[in-house]
């Protein structure tokens, strides 16, 4: 029996298959370990190969070359690497910003689409639609159903525990500008995740 060939991959066995079929094919002066009339079992043995895909292929070969067209090879499967948008400090105060000035300036029902629209312009933002969702949600926004909309459409609103962190530190420093004032001494800048974990930044 001939040595088996180990193909690593389909497009190797292709090859493989074609080259070794062509050269039995035509060479008759080789002692016949498995009888010449026997093509396929001989390419079988020579390459490790099923005979089914052997056959296969030779067929494939043969209806290739009689319309004059190219035999297609699989190609190997690559894994997609999506490009990771990455979003400062800076720009995710200015997210919050636009945010609030929607509702406390424009008067304005924000939608993805629109602050999507002003970010690409005030900040060159490179993420899509479902990447700054992701970052709202990152920040502590989420959308909620308006009861004062009569059409009942959900608009987007900070979580009402970071809502209540932010006017508790604007009571505390409103206190301390009314009363005997002293010094506000910022140590570092503390953020909330979505996940209600505190971390520093």
């Amino acid at each position: 029996m001939f040595g088996q060939v180990s193909a690593t991959s389909d497009i190797d066995k292709r090859a493989l298959v074609w080259f070794i079929t062509s050269e039995m094919d035509q060479n008759v002066e080789l002692a016949p370990i498995i009888s010449f009339d026997k093509l396929y079992e001989r390419v079988t043995a020579a390459t490790g190969v099923g005979e089914r895909f052997v056959r296969k292929l030779v067929k494939e070969k043969e209806q290739a070359d009689e319309t004059g067209t190219k035999i297609s090879t699989p190609g190997k499967k690559r894994k997609r690497t999506k490009g990771k948008i990455e979003v400062d400090n800076f720009d995710l105060g200015v997210i919050r910003r636009k945010i609030h000035e929607f509702y406390s300036m424009r008067k304005e029902i924000l939608t993805l689409a629109k602050l999507l629209n002003v970010l690409q312009e005030d900040i060159d933002f490179k993420g899509s639609r479902e990447t700054l969702r992701k970052i709202l949600t990152k920040i502590g926004f989420r959308y909620k159903k308006s009861k004062k909309s009569k059409s009942n459409r959900k608009v987007l609103i900070e979580r009402n525990d970071i809502s209540a962190w932010r006017a508790n530190y604007l009571q505390n420093i409103y206190e301390n500008e009314c009363g005997e004032k002293k010094p506000v001494i910022f140590l570092d800048e503390t953020y909330i995740h979505s996940s209600h974990t505190a971390g520093r930044c």
